[in-house]
């Protein structure tokens, strides 16, 4: 009897060692999950970065390239001349001339990661990926806190005032447009008799030119195709002129005479 009981009191201290083992186990799969620790670093590529600001990168933040997850950040670190930024590659990741470093955010609480360009692939391949420059990031507050300060900025000029003089001089012209004032406002009222006062000197108008285009009238046959009348009238002009100079002759030598005589 005494042999089953401390058979039974051994299997249960053997099944809570090993659930506390399964439990310690665990806690260390999820502890190198979140710390992105890699345990096979044969397939790891190494890149620092210096940036002018890390924008609140840290360590396990992701590094990004062509929209996909292809590292971690490991270490975040000030020196005089930037921020270096240690990462770790899980693909080998190949730089050109031309490319690009820098945080994005990832959302306003506060989220950020490492994103990498490549650059232009028939530019010339960048060898030494432990010395690459970063870009400056766009920081989402500071650049909401510097369009709240332009705005600022522009109440506190006389701009305010104008536009507010510019919107009563817009309220005028709707108000005069909406009582029928001005040529414009007639043809917006419900009264269309300036419209049909319009619309009747635009037929006018359609009927004298298409007068003109078929040679109807003097000015018509000006236009026309058949020029037997702009002949006939450079002919009468030609007689007019020839006509006047005739008369200039005669009274030039009427005056020669006149000239002679008395001078006798």
């Amino acid at each position: 009897m005494s042999s089953r009981s401390g058979n039974g009191e051994l299997a249960v201290e053997m099944a809570v060692g090993a659930l506390v083992a399964l439990v310690f186990a665990g806690l260390a799969v999820f502890t190198i999950a979140i710390s992105g620790k890699n345990l096979f670093d044969k397939n790891v590529f190494a890149i620092e970065v210096v940036m002018p600001d890390a924008m609140g990168l840290r360590p396990n933040d992701p590094v990004i390239a062509r929209g996909t997850t292809v590292g971690a950040v490991k270490g975040v670190r000030y020196e005089r001349d930037g921020v270096h930024v240690q990462a770790q590659l899980e693909a080998p990741v190949e730089f050109h001339e031309g490319y690009s470093v820098t945080v994005v955010a990832t959302s306003i609480l506060g989220g950020r990661q490492l994103v990498l360009k490549e650059g232009d692939t028939s530019a010339p391949v960048v060898t030494d990926v432990t010395a690459l420059v970063g870009e400056k990031p766009s920081d989402l507050m500071e650049d909401a806190a510097a369009s709240v300060a332009k705005v600022r900025d522009f109440l506190e000029t006389d701009a305010l005032d104008n536009f507010r003089a510019f919107s009563e001089s817009i309220k005028t012209v709707g108000a005069r447009l909406e009582n029928g004032e001005g040529s414009l406002g007639k043809l917006l009222s419900a009264d269309d008799s300036a419209y049909q006062d319009l619309r009747a000197t635009l037929a006018n108008l359609k009927a004298i030119s298409e007068r003109l285009e078929t040679g109807e009238g003097t000015l018509g046959r000006l236009l026309s195709s058949d020029d037997s009348l702009y002949r006939n009238l450079d002919g009468t002009i030609t007689d007019v002129r020839e006509v006047i100079d005739d008369v200039r002759e005669a009274n030039t030598l009427s005056t020669a005479v006149s000239i002679i005589l008395g001078g006798f």
